[in-house]
C-alpha cells in the first residue's frame, strides 16, 4: 500500500501501480471519456448534454433561439458569421 498525495493506492502482487480512479472532475485529463447519464453512453471530453435537442453536443457553447439550434463544435463558424451579419445589416 502507498500513500500518494494524501491518498492510499494499493498495488497488486507483481508491484506494478494502479492508476488512480478519477472520481472527481479535477483529478480528471482533457482526454477522460466519461458517461453520459441522460443518454447512457459514452461522453467525449468537454461534451455536453442539450436538454433541448436531447442530444449530446460537443463543445457547447449555448442553445441559440435565433438559430434554433446548439452552438458547437460544428456550427461555431456559422454562428459567428450570423453574428457578423447581423451587425452588418
Amino acid at each position: 500500500m502507498e500513500i500518494l498525495g494524501g491518498r492510499q493506492r494499493v498495488t497488486p502482487s507483481n508491484n506494478k501501480p494502479l492508476k488512480p480512479n478519477p472520481q472527481s472532475w479535477l483529478d480528471r485529463g482533457p482526454y477522460h471519456w466519461g458517461w453520459c447519464k441522460y443518454t447512457h453512453g459514452p461522453k467525449a471530453p468537454r461534451s455536453h448534454f442539450d436538454h433541448v435537442t436531447k442530444k449530446l453536443v460537443l463543445n457547447m457553447d449555448h442553445y441559440c433561439p435565433w438559430m434554433f439550434n446548439v452552438v458547437g463544435y460544428a456550427n461555431y463558424r456559422y454562428f459567428v458569421l450570423f453574428l457578423i451579419y447581423v451587425t452588418i445589416a
